[in-house]
This record gives structure tokens, C-alpha cells and sequence, in this order.
């Protein structure tokens, strides 16, 4: 197979996820974000141990 039928391939694939199955690709992608951003909206301070397993720090 050339280059341009495995990118079309893949962009068919990405196209036929379900729902459920892009927002679990979201939560996957962007879960530091979302834990981080809870920790503000909450006003608290994640610990450096919670920043190290998240490999922040």
C-alpha cells in the first residue's frame, strides 16, 4: 500500500469511532489537565507526589 491510502485508512477509522469511544480518546489525551484543573477549581494544592506520578515534576 502507497502513503496516501494508509493516511486515508486511518482518517476513515478516526472518522467511524463512536461517540463513547471519543470522548474516552478525550479523557485519555487530556487527563493531567482535567485532574489539575479540578485541584484549582477546588483551591487546593496537589502534593508533589500526586505531580511526580502524573510525571509533571
Amino acid at each position: 500500500m502507497n502513503t496516501i491510502t494508509l493516511k486515508s485508512n486511518e482518517a476513515y477509522r478516526e472518522n467511524k469511532k463512536t461517540l463513547k469511544e471519543r470522548i474516552a480518546d478525550y479523557f485519555e489525551e487530556n487527563l493531567n489537565t482535567i485532574v489539575l484543573g479540578m485541584y484549582a477549581a477546588s483551591g487546593r494544592m496537589p502534593d508533589i507526589e500526586m505531580l511526580r506520578s502524573m510525571k509533571i515534576v
